[in-house]
């Protein structure tokens, strides 16, 4: 009965979260749509995105950012919908190429990869796969894989198992192409490549971030942040304790509110100038200050794995199958950009959406013809219209018009006078403008509007960090740890100091391995979602 209750429990509070989803989305979608070709987005070498899956595909995503990160603004409405187009176009494309080149999804493909969610999610191996049965499961569990299949395709926006399949197929899709185009037995790893994978070094840090790429001869904001590295390094070898620091001085929230632990490290999971330093230490040694592109970097071993730890004898295999994977997938998707371009050059990509053509229209440097289809998309979007003349400000700022552009921005603050992120973009255009006590009020009432946008504050700690505002950078650092507490986001956050890892640092822990073409992975969600939920999981590969 207990079991059952818990169940129960799980499914109503996930029910909840999806209905909250729903009813957010649909007041921030439910107004009269921009004029466009009749129920047309895109015409995509023949093949049509409607207006239906377009809005549809939004509507997930969204629902998939408000369950995952516990925010959602008007302003991200923007941002999200260009990456699901780019999305939909890359899968189309993807279902065009693979269609070229005799490639199919079958039943027994979805069945095998829907097999590998379920291990994923705890389901036996060779255990045969349940259909979902409301209050299913044995008792021995607190949550049965079935159960944990269900809401993770509701958490992750998609309204049926069906849906969710059809997603997962385009994924399975790109596997087999790229495998017939880029076999794994055209690849070799060697024992060298294997060995940089291991998980050598267990280590914690303090980092200090500032303006790396300053021009100024003089470096005030480095020098201040030395000093503060200085002192730090002064109060370690006196005593203070580590954890201590690290939450009250350290920039790399992902980790600083665990006292700077990032677990097991190796030569490939952090850039060469860490590794070369990090590599010469001995257990319990705590490094002076020292610099990557990064910033300015304290830090201390806690434990030095030997060469026999048979725990590398398990990984070298698994390390094998990573690496090679990752080789054919890279080759793979400099082969889709190459397609993809090609495709471009010949104008078989036709957009209609008066937005997202603004914005191609910018980035092929069009700036004039941008901003007519903006102020077009600004008379029929009304609830989007700040955000489009922010757009505008954008251009005109790197422009140098920045008269014009701090006009558009002001009618933007305007128009949505309790949004931070319209604040936050008027700063940077005074910082552009060399006006920067104007910048700094601009960015203050950003701060003060923004209580759980822990992104908002992150950037805002960058930004003080930068200029040598440490106090201001210390007082941003406290709000995004609060609103991170208050909004229980995920553990995967994004934060200033964690740009210092490199792609692999994850490895051997994903089964993706790598590169894709697709940015809306379902299976890299997947993965995200099952190391972050797993009692077992750590932020390094291993554990103490």
């Amino acid at each position: 009965m207990i079991d059952l209750l818990k169940k129960r429990w799980f499914q109503l509070m996930a029910a909840l979260v999806f209905l909250s989803a729903f009813f957010v989305i649909y007041w921030m979608t439910s107004r009269e749509p921009v004029e466009r070709t009749p129920n047309v987005v895109a015409d995509v070498a023949g093949v049509k995105i409607s207006d239906l899956q377009f809005q549809t595909a939004i509507n997930r995503r969204l629902v998939r950012q408000l369950t995952t990160q516990g925010k959602l603004s008007a302003a991200d409405k923007q941002d999200i919908m260009l990456s699901v187009f780019l999305s939909m176009v890359k899968d189309t494309m993807l279902k065009k190429f693979a269609e070229e080149e005799g490639v199919k999804v079958g039943p027994a493909d979805i069945k095998a990869k829907k097999e590998q969610i379920y291990r994923m999610l705890g389901q036996p191996a060779g255990e045969e796969i349940k259909d979902y049965e409301p209050g299913s499961g044995d008792g021995k569990r607190e949550l049965a894989p079935e159960d944990k299949y269900t809401h993770l395709w509701s958490v992750m926006g998609f309204r049926s198992e069906e849906e969710f399949l059809k997603e997962i197929e385009v994924e399975i899709l790109e596997d087999k192409l790229s495998r017939k185009l880029y076999p794994e037995d055209s690849y070799t790893v060697s024992d060298e490549e294997i060995e940089k994978y291991m998980p050598r070094m267990e280590v914690r840090q303090i980092l200090l971030t500032y303006d790396t790429a300053s021009d100024t001869e003089i470096n005030f904001a480095k020098r201040k942040t030395l000093d503060r590295a200085q002192d730090i390094y002064r109060q370690l070898k006196a005593g203070t304790s580590f954890e201590a620091l690290a939450k009250q001085y350290s920039h790399d929230f992902s980790n600083s509110p665990g006292g700077g632990y990032i677990g097991y490290i190796n030569e490939r999971s952090v850039v060469p100038r860490y590794w070369d330093v990090v590599s010469r230490m001995k257990e319990g040694e705590i490094s002076e200050p020292f610099e990557t592109e990064f910033g300015l970097h304290i830090v201390q071993v806690l434990d030095i794995r030997p060469e026999g730890d048979p725990l590398f004898d398990q990984m070298r295999a698994i390390t094998k199958v990573m690496v090679l994977t990752q080789k054919r997938k890279t080759d793979f998707v400099a082969w889709f950009n190459r397609k993809f371009r090609e495709y471009e050059e010949k104008d078989m990509i036709t957009v209609y959406h008066p937005v997202i053509l603004a914005n191609r229209l910018r980035v092929m440097g069009k700036t004039d013809e941008s901003i007519e289809q903006y102020r077009k998309a600004i008379e029929t979007d009304k609830e989007g219209a700040p955000y489009y003349h922010i757009d505008i400000g954008r251009m005109y700022a790197q422009q140098k018009k920045y008269t014009e552009a701090l006009r558009e921005l002001r009618i933007a603050t305007e128009s949505a006078p309790t949004d931070p992120q319209l604040f936050f973009q008027m700063g940077l255009a005074y910082m552009e403008a060399g006006e920067h006590e104007k910048a700094l009020s601009e960015f203050q009432k950003a701060s003060s509007l923004s209580s759980l946008d822990y992104l908002l504050h992150a950037k805002l700690q960058r930004i003080y960090a930068a200029l040598g505002m440490l106090e201001l950078a210390d007082r941003e650092q406290k709000l995004y740890v609060k609103a991170i507490e208050l909004i229980g986001a995920s553990r995967g956050a994004p934060s200033p100091g964690a740009v210092m890892m490199t792609p692999e640092y994850k490895w051997p822990g994903g089964a993706s391995g790598g590169a894709s073409v697709r940015e809306d992975s379902p299976m890299r969600e997947i993965e995200r979602m099952n190391r972050e939920t797993s009692p077992s999981s750590t932020q390094g590969n291993g554990s103490r």
